[in-house]
């Protein structure tokens, strides 16, 4: 079974929506134009770089799951039936919407949640506190920030093109990838300095 690390995800992620700016921009006001790019376009794209196989077409009202293959002992050939889920994201124009989604994404047993959402610099930390708390009320077995990672995605367009910023859930609430990333390094570093006991 394949698991795809949030970090990983997320620079995918963001190269393909880096390299098709210019269409995500010219869709940036037209919010079911812009959905359906994210869907048709940018999702796909991001299942064939990360090896995985996509169905963005609401999957037990997921937006879009990643899989590695069919469950075909069970099922017939042309219905998508996967065996695992490896990672469940939920797309939200309308940040008044997320933690719907965010709450949904927690009823999914997965390696891996995702949920894409828009909002300025100022509004991220009010929300991402929300977030944080309908993670950590619906983390049951404790593994959220082990076993069942969450990321969140903010994407802003304060000049020509969008930006993105990446969170990953962790047992203090989400940090941002490069925060993440130092963290684990530094944990790391601080393993390999201290010395055997005797």
């Amino acid at each position: 079974m394949k698991a795809i690390e949030a970090q990983i995800f997320y620079k995918s992620l963001v190269e393909t929506l880096t390299k098709y700016r210019i269409d995500l921009s010219e869709r940036w006001d037209q919010p079911a134009n812009y959905t359906r790019f994210i869907m048709d376009v940018i999702l796909p794209e991001v299942g064939k770089n990360l090896e995985m196989e996509c169905y963005a077409a609401n999957y037990y009202t997921l937006d879009c799951v990643y899989y590695e293959e069919c469950d075909l002992d069970h099922f017939r050939t042309d219905t998508t039936y996967v065996k695992y889920v490896a990672v469940a994201l939920e797309h939200e124009n309308f940040l008044t919407g997320s933690c719907v989604e965010m709450n949904k994404l927690q009823l999914f047993n997965t390696p891996l949640k995702v949920l894409i959402t828009y909002s300025s610099p100022r509004q991220v930390s009010t929300w991402l506190t929300k977030y944080a708390d309908i993670v950590r009320k619906a983390d049951i077995f404790q593994d959220a920030a082990t076993l069942r990672r969450q990321l969140v995605v903010f994407g802003d367009k304060p000049g020509e093109f969008p930006i993105w910023r990446g969170f990953i859930y962790e047992p203090e609430g989400f940090l941002e990838i490069a925060t993440a990333c130092d963290k684990v390094k530094s944990q790391a570093a601080g393993a390999a300095t201290k010395s055997p006991e005797s």
